[in-house]
């Protein structure tokens, strides 16, 4: 029985050394992509200011109801976003686009579509160009409630609407 063990077990040796062969280990393609700066540099997202502070007490109510949207309309110069009155002393405008081409523009708020009489002046816009940004703007607490009614991006120096937005 020596004979046929050996026999067997030389066998087994053998049919196992001729399937196990090294093979070599597959390596992951390489990635193709690659990443390239952008050609303007992103601004870095504002961070919010809140309101009211201790210094400056919030008022009763806001000039427009807090929740209130108003959808910015283009008239000129590629003009987008949707503003949220976001608190009693807070305007948002999410998705703000402006090439910033042209005299220097301001958002602010008016009332019945009067764009040259500013009920406050929110923001004045840098001459540069914005685009899907967000923008926070404090709204002055002397205002009273439904002082105003819209929201404009406005020329003063050529007297020039560049977008509205009526809020809802």
């Amino acid at each position: 029985m020596k004979p046929i063990l050996a026999v067997t077990l030389l066998a087994v040796a053998l049919s196992l050394l001729v399937g196990c062969r090294p093979t070599a280990t597959p390596t992951p393609p390489q990635p193709t992509a690659v990443v390239e700066p952008t050609a303007t540099p992103v601004p870095p997202t504002p961070t919010p200011k809140v309101w009211p502070t201790s210094q400056t007490p919030a008022p009763d109510f806001g000039v427009v109801p807090v929740g209130y949207t108003a959808t910015l309309q283009e008239t000129q110069h590629g003009v987008i976003g949707k503003a949220v009155m976001a608190g009693l002393q807070t305007i948002i405008i999410h998705g703000f686009s402006f090439d910033g081409l042209g005299p220097a523009a301001e958002i602010r708020l008016v009332k019945e579509g009067n764009w040259d009489v500013a009920v406050a002046t929110l923001l004045e816009l840098e001459r540069r160009a914005y685009d899907q940004e967000l923008l926070v703007m404090q709204v002055p607490s002397h205002l009273q409630q439904m002082e105003a009614d819209s929201i404009a991006v406005y020329c003063p120096e050529t007297q020039t609407l560049y977008g509205w937005g009526r809020f809802q």
